[in-house]
């Protein structure tokens, strides 16, 4: 759990969050940070309830929002224009944040998947059929965002409400990684087992 997010970029800048729980901005050409700011702020009194790294990958949305979340803490969305935060609420996970138009999507520590509202912060809708399957890399396919889980199986989630729509079996291990385009969607999993899925 320690350490630091993989950073992405966006219109010349880098962003990457810290094992301080901190989200920073970074002008790619001169190492300059913009801004650096606490995703969220530990109150605990241990060492291990202190671990608040962020270590998924923060979004950006199209309208310059940035969605960083850390574990034990929470998920904040920050005005990438100036590091001011918009909202924040508890969550806590170490997968990367899906961001789709107008929501946010997070896979949190549980293997709960949480909607918010991307200007408000409100939480949208709320999936705890798959708590404790060890969900992985949360995708959009279409009107469906998809995860792969530790038995091999792919499910398909309405991304307005929530419901699973459907499920494949594509492997006997763990999917660890899920890729998808227009058509088609790409999984490995532990074994090295590589899967195309088209869907017509």
């Amino acid at each position: 759990l320690r350490g630091t997010s993989q950073p992405i970029f966006n219109e010349n800048f880098i962003y990457t969050g810290f094992a301080n729980g901190n989200l920073a901005k970074i002008e790619t050409r001169s190492g300059v940070v913009q801004w650096e700011v606490p995703v969220t702020i530990s109150k605990a009194s241990s060492e291990i309830e202190r671990v608040i790294d962020i270590d998924s990958k923060p979004s950006i949305s199209q309208n310059g929002i940035a969605f960083a979340v850390s574990y034990q803490g929470d998920i904040s969305a920050i005005d990438s224009r100036n590091g001011r935060t918009i909202w924040r609420q508890a969550a806590s996970s170490t997968d990367d944040i899906l961001n789709i138009k107008s929501n946010t999507f997070i896979v949190d520590e549980f293997d709960i998947i949480k909607s918010f509202d991307n200007v408000t912060g409100s939480t949208i809708w709320i999936n705890d059929e798959y708590r404790l399957r060890n969900l992985k890399s949360i995708s959009r396919f279409n009107d469906f965002i998809v995860v792969g889980d530790f038995k091999g199986y792919l499910h398909f989630i309405d991304q307005e409400d929530g419901v699973t729509k459907g499920r494949i079996k594509l492997s006997r291990s763990q999917l660890i990684t899920v890729s998808t385009s227009d058509e088609n969607i790409v999984s490995l999993d532990q074994s090295g087992k590589l899967s195309v899925l088209t869907v017509e």
